[in-house]
């Protein structure tokens, strides 16, 4: 009997590690991202920014507690938010489609992630570049990086500028 139980035990234990997927990479991560997010640029839904579960998912906790501060820090005063609409396409309107991923570059524990999209309505298509982290075993956005389409000369904007952190 207790020859079964300990093989048992070993099996059960050998199919559970093999069942566990890998983290997620840093590009699999935007991607899932974008999906994730396909309610706002869909027009059917928030997105990933409305859905408290999926912000925990694909941020980091500085960039979560940032987020999180600037929404009730704007709630006390009666105003919208720094960050209005959807970070991940720059638009506070849908619309945005044919979504492209570069991996720029990852270490061990860092990676950056370029997401390229057409804007649409005949605006031409922007970058959006992703700073992540490894996190708690998985991939989170650190910092957003803008290059507006609208001033292709000007400065890069991101989001934790934006949100005032460091």
């Amino acid at each position: 009997m207790f020859r079964f139980v300990t093989l048992a035990s070993a099996l059960l234990i050998g199919t559970a590690a093999l069942g566990a997927a890998a983290p997620q990479g840093p590009l699999d991560t935007v991607k899932a991202l974008y999906a994730a997010d396909a309610p706002f640029y869909k027009n059917t839904g928030e997105g990933v920014m409305g859905d408290d579960k999926a912000r925990a998912r694909f941020f980091s906790k500085a960039v979560l507690a940032a987020l999180k501060k600037d929404e009730a820090d704007a709630n006390k005063r009666g105003e919208p938010p720094t960050i209005e609409g959807d970070p991940f396409t720059d638009s506070q309107e849908p619309g945005t489609r044919d979504f492209k991923y570069t991996l720029v570059s990852a270490t061990a524990n860092k990676a950056v992630v370029r997401a390229n999209f057409d804007r649409g309505g005949g605006s031409g298509r922007e970058d959006v570049t992703y700073s992540l982290i490894l996190e708690a075993g998985q991939w989170r956005v650190d910092d957003i990086a803008y290059k507006r389409i609208s001033d292709p000369v000007g400065p890069e904007e991101n989001l934790r500028k934006t949100l005032g952190m460091k």
